[in-house]
């Protein structure tokens, strides 16, 4: 996997403490597109687009194998900040 797919929890805090990270928000109208777990969803993006952290994952290693060396080196580093 491109990065860890260890279990990652919201850092909104209150409702969402404890939870895990689900989904990635692509909404591009979206304020907060961010990693999202279900409160997150339920609260603030319940209709907007939303993918799987495993589909990100698969898409980025599309990406990545299909890139020059440099340029998925980049890659992996910018997606480590998630």
């Amino acid at each position: 996997m491109i990065f860890e797919q260890s279990k990652t929890l919201c850092k909104k805090g209150g409702a969402h403490s404890g939870k895990e990270v689900i989904m990635i928000c692509v909404n591009p109208e979206c304020d907060t597109r961010r990693l999202c777990c279900l409160a997150c969803i339920d609260e603030f993006h319940r209709k907007h687009e939303l993918i799987s952290l495993y589909k990100f994952n698969d898409m980025l290693k599309v990406l990545t194998e299909q890139s020059l060396p440099e340029t998925k080196s980049a890659i992996i580093a910018s997606v480590s900040d998630f």
